[in-house]
């Protein structure tokens, strides 16, 4: 008889190989979840990253995303955790949907395609939680897809994304996903952040004693808009504006106003998504102060010869602009006529001795009066003066007295290189004075001229002598850098 061969004998070793093959548990295959170009990730807009990952297979035995992670490390940066997940575990193979958690602690958002469907769900960091995904077409695997809108702060950056992810399964030990693959990305530069524009500050012609400030922002989407400003305290403020792109900022001419700029938030839309910009500002400014002289006061004094003492204050001596060598100028008209206007003294701003509180006597003005109309032979005599009425304002809203000086300072000395810009502002700030009048001083002098007795030549009767006086007007004018 032929007996067939038995190939163990002699062999024992081969006898305790088949044992041990027997008696250990057999390596599952490969399924989706391990098949590591399951695991994708791509550029996909100028601000958006593109990424799929598998999250659960029911062919050979269950197997699951225990937890996935998705991890980024910008350039010269720390690594974040971008992107978790994981799902139910042993689902029923009959089960269309997989409950799937998301969550993340990274900013902008993430817009999760829900397996095969075209139902999408928001992440943020504040609203992760469980989603259902679809079965895939294949009726075996469920997966996500996702879009990550990549916040501003890591636009323009080398971005570098890591995958970590834990599987389990029925009849499966527990490991982490082998050979998964990190990805760089050179994300876009975002377009160059919008500055404020804010113009040097002008007089306005319409409003005499403010300063205008035009501003310009080019941007349709402006959600916030303000300027900030220290005061002469050093005190820091700050006043909204409106949120349109443009507009002018008022400010008073005669108070400091220092460091001041415009400062706006905007949005900016990208390929996905819109951003929100905050606190792009103009360049600093310290804008130029009119040192208008406040409380302006002039008065008679004197006996046989009247004399005439100005008085006023100048604020903020400390301020910036302000020079040693620039000085007050002190005019005046007998007529009320602009081009009548002449200098009768000049007095230097005491920059140095922190000085607020100025005084000029004239003496020219009675001397002028007697010399004009004696040469028409009138006589002329001055007693005791009487105290000037208050009517018009100062070009700031400052109060100015019936006096006929005016007076426009502190100007620079001859040696400063803004000498030449000094006397055209003075021009210009000349033509918004009003005129001031001088009712009681004429009344005044013409009781005087009747005394005199000289009525019988017209330079000397009272009508000449009114109309000499009501000419006669205060003015402050001052200079600017």
């Amino acid at each position: 008889m032929n007996q067939r061969p038995n190939i163990l004998r002699g062999r024992p070793w081969l006898v305790l190989l088949v044992l041990l093959g027997w008696l250990l548990p057999q390596r599952a295959a490969a399924t989706y979840v391990d098949e590591p170009d399951n695991y994708t990730i791509m550029l996909g807009g100028t601000n958006i990253v593109y990424f799929t990952a598998p999250a659960y297979d029911t062919s050979d035995g269950d197997t699951w995303v225990a937890l996935g992670t998705l991890k980024v490390t910008p350039e010269g940066g720390t690594e974040q955790i971008v992107f978790q997940w994981s799902t139910k575990t042993d689902i029923d193979n009959s089960d269309k949907f997989l409950s799937c958690n998301f969550s993340t602690t990274a900013d902008g958002f993430f817009d999760v395609t829900l397996g095969n469907q075209k139902s999408t769900f928001r992440l943020t960091k504040s609203n992760g939680g469980w989603q259902a995904l679809a079965r895939n077409s294949d009726d075996k695997t469920f997966e996500f897809a996702a879009e990550w809108v990549v916040p501003y702060n890591l636009l323009g950056k080398k971005l570098t994304f890591t995958w970590d992810v834990s599987r389990d399964g029925n009849g499966r030990t527990a490991e982490k996903v082998k050979n998964l693959k990190s990805v760089t990305i050179n994300m876009p530069a975002a377009s160059a952040k919008l500055q404020p524009f804010l113009s040097a500050p002008m007089l306005n012609p319409n409003n005499p004693g403010k300063l205008e400030l035009p501003w310009f922002l080019a941007s349709d989407s402006i959600t916030k808009a303000y300027f900030e400003y220290d005061d002469a305290d050093g005190k820091h403020h700050q006043e909204d504006i409106n949120n349109m792109n443009s507009g002018i900022i008022m400010l008073d001419a005669n108070v400091p106003y220092r460091k001041l700029r415009v400062v706006c938030n905007y949005k900016e839309r990208g390929d996905k998504g819109v951003y929100e910009i905050e606190g792009v500002s103009s360049s600093t400014q310290n804008m130029t102060l009119i040192h208008a002289p406040i409380g302006l006061t002039a008065r008679y004094v004197g006996d046989r010869k009247a004399k005439v003492e100005l008085q006023w204050t100048a604020p903020y001596p400390n301020d910036e602009d302000l020079v040693p060598s620039d000085f007050f100028d002190i005019q005046r008209s007998l007529t009320g006529r602009e081009e009548d206007f002449v200098t009768i003294g000049q007095l230097l701003y005491a920059k140095t001795d922190n000085k607020t509180d100025y005084s000029f006597t004239d003496s020219t003005l009675v001397d002028d009066l007697l010399a004009e109309m004696l040469t028409s032979g009138g006589t002329l005599e001055m007693g005791r003066g009487q105290q000037l009425r208050h009517e018009h304002p100062l070009p700031c809203g400052q109060p100015a007295p019936d006096a006929h000086c005016r007076l426009h300072g502190p100007l620079g000395g001859r040696d400063s290189p803004h000498r030449a810009r000094d006397m055209e502002l003075c021009r210009r700030i000349r033509r918004r004075v009003g005129r001031a009048r001088t009712d009681g001083a004429a009344r005044h002098l013409e009781e005087r001229c009747r005394r005199g007795g000289g009525g019988a030549d017209p330079h000397t009767r009272p009508e000449r002598a009114r109309t000499a006086l009501q000419g006669a007007e205060p003015r402050a004018l001052v200079r600017t850098l």
